[in-house]
């Protein structure tokens, strides 16, 4: 009897392990009905899938066929916006999923009424994100979820009313984001006590209070709250006392008040921005004046109702007053700077814009008891002006700091005690500058960093404690700037990175701790050999161009190593008119591509190979032109492009075996690969060739026989070989595979007639 127990306790034991078991580590795709219908015969016993999954499709209509699965590992998505699943009604059949460990994406399913089927989900390890469907009412089906790894996003479902459904949520890892045009409570949020990221609340048409997410103690970014018509309070942000970026409350046209926002620590808030509420005339919070009092950061406060119209109408009714000078100041006399304390008493903190240019302006000390500017700063075509000393007391600028066409100036010290710029950074045409010291202190810049046509600037130390750039950094036409070296410490550029025309400049090195950008744009730098510097970058959010068919290239660039780790790219890539480039070695790791790939006019570069991991599917369009050394084009990313392409090709005025589309495809259904270095091994001499060749081992290896194909893949020649020596003069001219057969393998190269 206790045998026939074992053995039965053994047979369930197997019985679960067959019945329930991971699988699909490379995920799958279900386009069709029928392939999800038929998801239990084509892979029965998966329970469990690995990878990611994708669903959509015109003809789906019910998700039955999947009812096995019990979790998803790498991620769920249903529908996408170039091909939702406009006849999927429900998601019954997800029933048994109790977790999915990525991103669960929800999008462009125009039928799809609740969430029902999704009723065991507990927990989710990525972001949730639910948009633009149509006619979901409701979250129902979402009840047991009570975590999210990532990001809470809904957006643009325009029949969404309420967001029930995520009553059990008590966790979310990233932000939280809201729009829905037909939304009127935020009521199912109401165990969230904390966000991860930001809080955003945007263009909620019908919303008029945020009551629902009263239990929300912290935010860990910016908190958000725009673009909502009948908004009226923002009662319901009461427990919130701290969030870690921005506050923006902005086009609200019925918000009358900010209470609500009295508990949050004004020390927690980066920057202020209040703006076109056309109603509001109440800010006059605790946490709105502690911030005017004492601010982190920038302040913008305008086109709201009277009371709440600017900075000093909001701290007047806080009971202090604010800075002078709200309308701004132009110097453009050294007279003028001498009598600023006698002309504006007790005035420390300029809350409008202030422009100092005058060809006799010869210092700045008239201005040192300055300690903020709140507006922009230009100090522009001052002849005689050699120093900023004048301005050490000032520890922030609000808005744009210009610094422009200043002949004589020579350093930026007097700007030492200056910690944030909450806009721009212009550094322009000042012919004498030789180094940026004096902005040391300077930690972040809101805007862009653009730094050009500095005839005598060396060096960029002087921004060593930058860490984030809100814009752009542009670096141009600086002729004897020899490195990057003073940027060493920034991390993060939110906007493009444009490198050009930079005539001494070798490497990137200083950007080495950068680990991603919008577009990469480096061209006509006449000496730069590598793009070391770059080997932290992970991820370009658009386009890459190293080098350009019309600004020029960089004819000084041999490899390029330095983009090691990069992984993928959101838009289009260019690598043009670097006459010195070999090979693309340093591309090795680059898997996808968001757009077109144009290789043009590089006269030295011979191989694609490094291209060999980047997948087709990717990549949109192909050119390959006007390289004039370039014979190899067949790596695998290519052939596979040619084989299935995605959009249009064009191949030309390369070298042979690389000069057409169907020499490249020839190439490739040869199926060369040059992952055996042939001349370590083989000499075939001489290549090209006219009557015959001559084949030798350098090692003794023995050849069996040899093919010779032709562009489109046919043997046109086969030895036998018993000499080294072989008759090619009846082949036509042109280009061929040869291969040589041992005797436990093949290895092929190419072979010119002539």
């Amino acid at each position: 009897m206790k045998k026939l127990t074992l053995l039965i306790v053994l047979a369930l034991i197997i019985q679960a392990y067959v019945s329930s078991q991971p699988c699909l580590p490379q995920g799958i795709t279900f386009n069709t009905q029928a392939m999800i219908d038929n998801f239990q015969i084509n892979h029965p016993n998966c329970t469990e899938i690995e990878g990611i999954v994708l669903i959509y499709g015109d003809d789906i209509t019910n998700l039955n066929g999947l009812n096995v699965l019990t979790s998803i590992g790498a991620g769920l998505t249903i529908g996408n916006y170039l091909s939702g699943t406009p006849n999927l009604t429900s998601l019954t059949g997800l029933d048994n999923i109790t977790s999915i460990g990525g991103i669960l994406s929800i999008g462009y399913n125009n039928t799809l009424t609740s969430l029902t089927g999704l009723d065991n989900l507990t927990s989710i390890g990525g972001n949730l994100e639910i948009r633009n469907n149509a006619a979901l009412t409701i979250l129902t089906g979402l009840d047991n979820v009570t975590s999210i790894g990532g990001e809470l996003e809904i957006e643009n479902n325009s029949a969404l009313t309420i967001l029930t459904g995520l009553d059990n949520v008590t966790y979310i890892g990233g932000g939280l984001y809201i729009n829905n045009s037909a939304l009127t409570s935020l009521t199912g949020l109401a165990n969230v006590t904390s966000i991860g990221g930001y809080l955003g609340i945007y263009e909620n048409d019908a919303l008029t209070s945020l009551t629902g997410i009263d239990n929300i103690n912290s935010i860990w970014g910016t908190l958000s709250i725009g673009y909502n018509a009948t908004l009226t309070s923002l009662t319901g942000l009461d427990n919130v006392t701290a969030i870690g970026g921005n506050l923006h409350i902005n086009y609200n046209a019925t918000l009358t008040s900010l209470t609500g926002l009295n508990n949050i620590n004004a020390t927690s808030i980066d920057n202020l921005y209040i703006w076109h509420n056309i109603s509001l005339s109440t800010c006059e919070v605790e946490s709105i004046c502690d911030y005017l009092a004492s601010p982190n950061g920038g302040i913008s406060i305008q086109d709201n109702a009277p009371g709440c119209n600017n900075p000093s109408e909001v701290a007047n009714a806080c009971g202090f007053n604010l800075p002078c000078l709200p309308e701004g100041i132009t110097f453009s006399t050294q007279t003028e700077i001498d009598n600023f304390q006698f002309n504006y008493p007790n005035c420390t903190e300029i809350e409008g814009d202030v422009e100092i240019n005058g060809d006799y302006i010869t210092n700045l000390y008239g201005l040192n008891v300055l300690t903020t500017f709140m507006g922009d700063v230009v100090i522009r075509e001052n002849e005689a002006l050699t120093s900023l000393t004048g301005l050490q007391g000032v520890t922030s600028i609000g808005g744009v700091l210009e610094i422009e066409n200043n002949s004589a100036l020579t350093s930026l010290i007097g700007l030492d005690n200056v910690t944030s710029i909450g806009g721009n950074l212009w550094i322009r045409e000042n012919d004498a500058l030789t180094s940026l010291t004096g902005l040391d202190n300077v930690t972040s810049i809101g805007g862009v960093l653009f730094i050009s046509e500095n005839p005598a600037l060396t060096s960029l130390t002087g921004l060593d404690n930058v860490t984030s750039i809100g814009g752009n950094l542009w670096i141009r036409e600086n002729a004897v700037l020899t490195s990057l070296t003073g940027l060493d410490n920034l991390i993060t550029i939110w906007g493009n990175l444009f490198i050009e025309d930079t005539e001494a400049l070798t490497s990137l090195t200083g950007l080495d701790n950068v680990t991603s950008v919008g577009n990469l744009l480096i061209w006509n730098n006449a000496s730069l050999i590598s793009l070391a510097g770059l080997e932290s970058i992970t991820f370009i959010e658009a386009d890459i161009a190293i080098g350009n068919s019309y600004y020029g290239g960089n004819p000084s660039l041999t490899s390029l190593t330095g983009l090691d780790n990069l992984t993928s790219i959101g838009g289009d890539f260019y690598i043009e008119r670097n006459a010195a480039l070999t090979n693309l070695t340093g591309l090795d790791n680059l898997t996808s591509i968001g757009g077109g790939f144009c290789i043009y006019n590089n006269a030295a570069l011979t191989s694609l190979t490094g291209l060999d991991s980047i997948d087709a599917g990717s990549i949109d369009d192909l050119y390959i032109c006007d390289n004039n050394s370039l014979s190899t084009c067949e790596v695998q990313s290519v052939c596979d492009y040619l084989a299935s392409p995605n959009g249009g090709i064009s191949i030309h005025d390369n070298d042979s075996g690389c000069n057409s589309q169907a020499e490249v495809e020839a190439a490739c259904e040869a199926g060369w690969v040059p992952n055996i270095n042939f001349e370590s091994e083989f000499s075939i001499y001489p290549n090209p060739a006219k009557k015959e060749i001559f084949i030798s081992s350098k090692n003794g290896a023995i050849i069996k026989e040899v093919n010779i194909y032709n562009q489109i893949g046919h043997k046109v020649l086969y030895e036998k070989i018993i000499t080294n020596t072989i008759d090619v003069s009846m082949l036509q001219q042109g280009m061929y595979i040869i291969e040589l057969v041992l005797n436990e393998s093949k290895i092929r190269e190419k072979l010119t007639i002539r």
